[in-house]
């Protein structure tokens, strides 16, 4: 049947249409007259789904128990082991910020699970309020990650699938309310370093119910960017470097109508706006610390699905081993760009809304909700979007506690030592109070208890000042191997005490004019012949008369 619509004359031009801009033949129900039908039909549906909710609705507590609260808390701080006590007010106080980071990410993000169709997918899209009502829209697809291959994914990128990029990205379409994109919307796609551009065009068609449908964009234009790679990231992430290592990748951008962008300076990266190309980017390296999502094979499989997988060909000769990242820990996807790509995106466009079609990792969503931005992405599996979600919360509450960032909450920080927990459980222990260790050389090494100063080997802290050699700085503390220093102005402080921070002027002015009358007599004994040092008590006593 579908040979003889399409090839031969006996079928009228709008059915013929309808089929060559479909993907699946379940896109023919789309159109009248089977329009009509399927809506009734899912009229009577729904009818029945909201009868079972409701009594569904009525055995459930409209409030959560404390011990699924207190999951919230353990889920969200890992490293940090809290037995909350949920009458206590701090503790309250505690779960609701908790419950706000969840707000947030709710606030400013949605993530919908990829349909089979393009029926199903533009339906989610037009119940997006945050897109429909947006002034300003950019759908970013990303080849390199729009699924997985199935055979050395580490080293190959997923073949590009044409009627996947036409799916999604026709949803985008439908969910701004026309045929095509509305002025000023954007279509970028990421080609991952090959030769797309005419399969891209070919894909941005209509998508309606009239003679038009399949036909190409009004005024359609592309316009290519680059963006270029840190090298050293990239050499970074190889076990083995061969050959020559790609630096630079296209953007393609389709848009129904000219390119209007605004001249603006860049957000993160050098230049404006109006510049074609972006960078350098630095890529993350794989691990957990710096924001890179690493899991186990099972939640692989899981975050995919059967969906997710691409098919691929054989083992490539020679092929670099995977890098090895601990037991049973491998990444989502080796092929992720970071966060300020999508940051500069949003910036540089001046974006109201971004819809992601191959959300992976969650870097665009996390961009989107330190701009303020509403974000859109379209998951693989309803598994990944639970786990996308929680990922996303637990950012949320890191940026609760960075003094850099815009959603800094000073009262986290209050109410996680309050309670006995580590605001900064991923930094490092601030050091104790009972002497430092000698520095070396010029650097700087700061005492346990004041503040050290290298160079001239001058130390001040809470316990003896040493000494680390000629070439040595004395960063406060006992310095191992050194030799005191006589009287040290730390014996007239309460130890523990910061230098310079609780001293009142008048006990300042009498340590200065100890210090100065100790190396007075100690250069009139060297004048008189009573005293002989060596060369490292000449080289600091000579430093200490200069300052």
């Amino acid at each position: 049947m579908l040979k003889n619509v399409v090839f031969r004359s006996g079928h009228d031009s709008q059915l013929r249409n309808t089929l060559k801009g479909s993907t699946l033949p379940a896109d023919i129900l789309c159109h009248d007259p089977f329009k009509t039908m399927m809506e009734t039909i899912h009229e009577e549906i729904e009818k029945v789904k909201a009868a079972e909710e409701k009594e569904a609705n009525e055995d459930e507590s409209d409030e959560d128990s404390p011990a699924q609260k207190n999951v919230i808390v353990h889920d969200l701080l890992p490293r940090m082991s809290l037995e909350l006590d949920h009458e206590d007010e701090k503790a309250q106080q505690l779960m609701a910020f908790a419950k706000q980071a969840e707000e947030i990410v709710d606030q400013f993000v949605k993530l919908v699970v990829e349909q089979d169709s393009v029926q199903a997918m533009g339906q989610i899209m037009e119940n997006c309020v945050s897109l429909t009502g947006a002034k300003r829209a950019i759908f970013v697809y990303d080849s390199k990650v729009a699924g997985e291959a199935t055979a050395q994914c580490h080293i190959r990128r997923p073949q590009f699938r044409r009627e996947h990029f036409q799916k999604i990205c026709s949803s985008f379409v439908r969910g701004r309310g026309g045929p095509q994109p509305r002025e000023g919307d954007l279509v970028i796609f990421f080609d991952g370093g090959r030769q797309l551009a005419p399969m891209v065009l070919s894909a941005c068609v209509k998508i309606t119910n009239a003679e038009d449908h399949g036909q190409h964009w009004e005024k359609k234009q592309r316009q290519e960017m680059i963006i270029h790679y840190c090298e050293q990231s990239i050499r970074a992430r190889r076990c083995l470097v061969r050959g020559l290592i790609p630096t630079h990748e296209g953007i393609h951008i389709v848009t129904s109508g000219p390119v209007l962008v605004q001249d603006i300076p860049r957000k993160i990266f050098s230049g404006t706006s109006l510049s074609t190309a972006i960078g350098p980017v630095k890529i993350l390296p794989f691990d957990e610390e710096q924001g890179f999502w690493l899991i186990s094979k099972e939640e692989k499989d899981k975050i995919y699905g059967p969906a997710g997988r691409v098919l691929s060909g054989g083992a490539l000769p020679d092929c670099p081993d995977r890098p090895d990242l601990g037991e049973d820990r491998i990444p989502v996807n080796y092929h992720v760009m970071p966060q300020a790509v999508f940051a500069e995106l949003l910036h540089s466009f001046q974006a109201s809304v971004m819809v992601n079609g191959t959300e992976i990792d969650g870097k665009g969503a996390e961009a989107a909700i330190l701009a303020k931005k509403s974000y859109i992405g379209v998951t693989f599996t309803e598994y990944h979007a639970q786990q996308l979600r929680k990922l996303l919360v637990r950012f949320v509450w890191e940026q609760f506690k960075d003094q850099s960032s815009p959603l800094y909450n000073v009262e986290v920080q209050t109410l996680l030592k309050a309670l006995g927990g580590n605001p900064n459980a991923s930094t490092p222990l601030p050091l104790g109070s009972s002497g430092g260790s000698g520095g070396s050389g010029n650097t700087v090494q700061p005492s346990a208890s004041g503040r050290g100063k290298g160079g001239r080997g001058k130390g001040k802290g809470g316990g003896k000042a040493g000494k680390a050699g000629k070439a040595g700085g004395k960063a406060g503390g006992k310095a191992a191997g050194g030799k005191a220093a006589g009287k040290s102005k730390s014996k007239k402080r309460a130890a523990g005490e910061d230098d310079g921070s609780d001293g009142s002027k008048k006990q300042k002015t009498s340590e200065e004019s100890s210090k100065k009358e100790e190396i007075m007599n100690k250069l009139k004994k060297l004048t008189q012949g009573g005293l002989i040092q060596d060369d490292d008590d000449d080289d600091d006593m000579a430093d200490e008369a200069e300052e």
